[in-house]
């Protein structure tokens, strides 16, 4: 999602917002200076519900502008090149923040500045995705996908494999590779990464299932 228009064809913001209304989990996008340039609904509301944004200053055509509060905007400022996962101060409340890189050759809802892309979700709310999407976005295999999947609704990697009736040195090794596939290093930042699978509010299929490529 780093590059989402060229010089040539212009990027539509209204086909963005569009699109990203539809999806349960928050996505939103901010500067490395903290400035917030888009949150979908879902994203608005829980930002707003544990306060982690502030209004700044009204903008010219109407509406204001926002930053992202204290710790929060420190965590985006600070982002290099890995994924990061950051827990609210209340603990209810999970953002997974993606770097963005500014590209001088390619439009982007970050301007040339660079910033980030956070995954809002709460904790306790989780919809688990299907397999078919895990393969499509990160690129396991069918055996990973549904390992993962149970890795998350049990307590422990002893009780994934009894319940897929494998041995556990199975289990970790499909974790393992499913970690290096989803550039994470620890179990627990891969279960944050599958829980923050954006599901479509309409139930809508996977971009597969009508000829199209995730990216």
């Amino acid at each position: 999602m780093n590059s989402v228009g060229s010089p040539k064809d212009p990027w539509n913001v209204a086909m963005l917002e569009g699109a990203l209304d539809l999806v349960c989990t928050g996505i939103a996008f901010s500067r490395k200076s903290g400035e917030l340039m888009y949150a979908n609904e879902c994203a608005r509301e829980l930002l707003s519900l544990y306060s982690l944004v502030v209004g700044y200053h009204v903008m010219e055509k109407g509406g204001r502008q926002c930053r992202l509060r204290g710790g929060l905007a420190r965590v985006v400022q600070e982002i290099g090149s890995v994924r990061e996962i950051w827990s609210s101060p209340c603990g209810k409340l999970l953002i997974q923040i993606l770097p963005m890189r500014a590209a001088s050759d390619c439009l982007s809802i970050l301007g040339r500045r660079g910033g980030a892309m956070l995954m809002v979700q709460e904790r306790g709310w989780h919809q688990l995705p299907s397999p078919e999407q895990l393969i499509v976005l990160f690129g396991l295999t069918s055996a990973e996908a549904r390992t993962c999947l149970v890795r998350c609704q049990v307590e422990s990697a002893q009780k994934c494999a009894e319940a897929l009736n494998v041995s556990v040195a199975t289990v970790r090794s499909q974790l393992q590779a499913a970690m290096q596939k989803t550039m994470t290093s620890k179990q627990t930042e891969l279960l944050s990464v599958v829980l923050s699978v954006p599901m479509c509010r309409s139930g809508a299929g996977i971009a597969s299932e009508s000829g199209g490529a995730a990216s």
